[in-house]
């Protein structure tokens, strides 16, 4: 009996893994980002470093979070970097939690507007990764790649 295993039947193989993965990938880039209410990131315990399911399917997720903007400077018309808080009454003393905290960055050294006490939508690439700033510790980082005045209701 003759074997059907060859190399071409192996590369062809391969071949076909390779492009699933790769269509995989793109229909998950391709994918709207998850709107992400700020009561998730709550299942992150800092103190005791646990975490539930539900928050840690957010590492390296798309995801899209309404907050106010924390800039690092207030004179800056355009920032690359700042802090996303729930609520306007979290940049002031004492901070908020640190898993209600996001270190936002933005992708590609875009600029984002920048805007004290307004609401603002952000997406991008989410990671459990903890970081330290002058204002506050974070426990989260978001690689943005949109960052979007909300609209007032």
């Amino acid at each position: 009996m003759r074997s059907t295993n060859s190399p071409a039947l192996g590369l062809l193989l391969a071949a076909l893994l390779a492009a699933f993965l790769i269509n995989r990938a793109q229909a998950q880039a391709a994918k709207e980002p998850e709107t992400v209410d700020w009561i998730r990131l709550r299942g992150l315990n800092y103190k005791t470093g646990k975490i539930n399911a539900d928050a840690k399917a957010l590492d390296k997720a798309r995801i899209r979070i309404l907050g106010y903007m924390v800039p690092f400077e207030d004179e800056d018309k355009e920032v690359t970097e700042f802090l996303l808080v729930p609520n306007m009454a979290c940049i002031h003393v004492p901070a908020p939690p640190q898993n209600q905290i996001i270190l936002v960055q933005m992708a590609g050294g875009k600029k984002a507007p920048a805007a004290l006490g307004k609401t603002f939508w952000v997406e991008g690439l989410m990671a459990i990764e903890t970081s330290k700033s002058a204002y506050a510790v974070a426990s989260y980082r978001l690689s943005a790649t949109k960052v979007q005045l909300a609209k007032e209701e």
